[in-house]
């Protein structure tokens, strides 16, 4: 039996992380992955049984931590839902799970389609729109607003992932985003 190589799988992790940000988890193949590693694709499978095991391994634990910490944050009974300090506290938050890993946070939000994480950027959207909605306090007809809100931030935020992450100016950025956002809800109130 043939040792398994821990500098090779965490080489095949780093190609497989980059494919999966640039091209999709669609456009991403084993035969890329093994291309990009140099080995051959069968010497591949011996590390990951299929695509969805490789991309389990890219961003299953961050995907986990993620959604966790956007439960937190989200599940409040804050009365003061748009005071600055939250709001600003929230987008610091986010610009740091941002940056710890921002590829795979771009790939979760945006790259997905076809894989177990494809329902996932609507799942945290969902959770957004659940608070701005418990946000709303008795304006009718506001769910379909609160989706369509949740949806255009999420993909802001994704936007901002994939050209800002690793930066400092994600937090920048994200302060200016929540700024806007939140001053629109403010309205509402």
């Amino acid at each position: 039996m043939q040792t398994l190589k821990p500098e090779l799988k965490q080489e095949i992790l780093r190609t497989a992380k980059e494919l999966f940000f640039l091209r999709g988890f669609s456009g991403t193949t084993m035969r890329l992955v093994a291309d990009g590693v140099q080995v051959s694709v069968s010497n591949l499978y011996k590390y990951f049984n299929d695509k969805d095991d490789l991309l389990e391994a890219v961003v299953g634990e961050y995907a986990r931590r993620f959604k966790g910490s956007m439960l937190m944050e989200l599940d409040h009974d804050d009365a003061e839902e748009f005071r600055q300090e939250r709001w600003e506290n929230m987008a610091r938050g986010l610009a740091k799970a941002i940056n710890a890993d921002h590829k795979s946070f771009f790939i979760l939000m945006n790259q997905a389609r076809g894989c177990a994480y494809e329902g996932y950027k609507q799942e945290v959207s969902d959770m957004v729109r659940a608070r701005i909605i418990a946000s709303a306090r008795g304006i009718d007809g506001y769910g379909f607003l609160a989706e369509v809100l949740a949806l255009n931030l999420i993909d802001a935020i994704a936007s901002i992932a994939r050209r800002y992450g690793g930066t400092d100016e994600v937090s920048v950025v994200l302060l200016e985003l929540f700024r806007y956002h939140m001053a629109g809800l403010g309205a509402l109130d």
